[in-house]
């Protein structure tokens, strides 16, 4: 029977699940994702190889609970954070912290597009 794993990086965990077919949870994991926040509440950051050992947990320990449903995926749904970011190199390894949605440095700058370009928010 043919297996998917989700993977839903959230802003304070990331969580991995592995289903069959019909829509029967075989087994999931949860691992929290820390959270830095500058004094003034500005920058909002998460460590993305912190991400990354969360994810690598999460799949060992579900691939664990069942390895041979884990030996029949098929699909993966992976799902994150809207509006988050993180610079990469060529190779595809980060190169800055990942940038929560929430970090506010940029708020005053995207204002003054608005006001300068009103046409900005229809184009994005």
């Amino acid at each position: 029977m043919a297996h998917s794993i989700g993977i839903d990086l959230g802003t304070t965990n990331v969580k991995v699940v592995l289903v069959s077919v019909d829509g029967t949870i075989i087994g999931s994991a949860t691992r929290p994702l820390p959270t830095e926040v500058s004094d003034d509440g500005l920058v909002v950051e998460q460590d993305p190889e912190a991400i990354w050992e969360a994810t690598i947990q999460g799949l060992s320990e579900v691939a664990a609970l069942s390895p041979q449903a884990a030996d029949r995926v098929l699909s993966m749904g992976v799902c994150s954070q809207y509006s988050s970011i993180v610079g990469v190199d060529a190779f595809g390894s980060p190169t800055t912290p990942l940038v929560m949605w929430s970090d506010q440095r940029g708020t005053d700058h995207s204002r003054q597009i608005m006001v300068d370009h009103p046409q900005a928010f229809d184009t994005w």
